[in-house]
């Protein structure tokens, strides 16, 4: 790995972040803030949050990660969606659209039996307020089920081993692959 690379986990929140400078939060196009009644019936809004990873002095090539393991069966929601946001760090070289990529892994173990869905994202320029930009359609990473299983199926009709990587990539550049026998 890099040296001198910084990486950050946090969560940034719509209560704590709407006025974050270069980008203020904001809530994704389309979603709502869950309420809850208090005691004496008065709806709440509920704090509507994000993970957040900030990774500075990232070598080309290299890549950071963090994991989320948990048993759960995904096929019986049958589709998967998620909002992803890409922006410089200030006093720092500016990225561009498609200098990183988000990658999501699913399956068995993150090293030898695993879907993956690799998105290269768009980056929001400093100064958006508007929802729209700050989520860019093209960062949304919404896809069924399906699509990770037909990919398996194609790879095994074509005969290719389990143990190598196998990606197929769309005319966006996004691209979606598979290694191993995820279940």
């Amino acid at each position: 790995t890099g040296t001198g690379v910084n990486f950050n986990v946090g969560a940034v929140n719509i209560e704590e972040n709407d006025q974050r400078d270069p980008i203020p939060y904001r809530i994704p196009p389309g979603i709502e803030r869950q309420q809850q009644l208090s005691n004496n019936n008065v709806a709440l809004f509920l704090n509507e949050q994000s993970i957040s990873m900030q990774i500075c002095g990232l070598p080309q090539q290299e890549s950071r990660g963090m994991f989320k393991t948990f048993n759960l069966d995904m096929t019986q929601y049958g589709k998967l969606s998620m909002f992803i946001h890409a922006e410089s760090v200030k006093q720092q070289a500016p990225i561009e659209d498609g200098d990183l990529n988000a990658v999501i892994r699913i399956g068995n173990d993150f090293s030898g039996n695993y879907y993956e869905v690799k998105i290269p994202l768009k980056v929001t320029l400093p100064g958006a307020t508007d929802s729209a930009l700050i989520w860019p359609r093209e960062n949304y990473l919404d896809f069924s089920i399906e699509d990770l299983i037909n990919l398996k199926k194609r790879r095994n009709k074509q005969g290719i081993q389990p143990s190598i990587y196998y990606k197929e990539t769309l005319p966006s550049g996004r691209s979606y692959a598979i290694i191993g026998n995820p279940s």
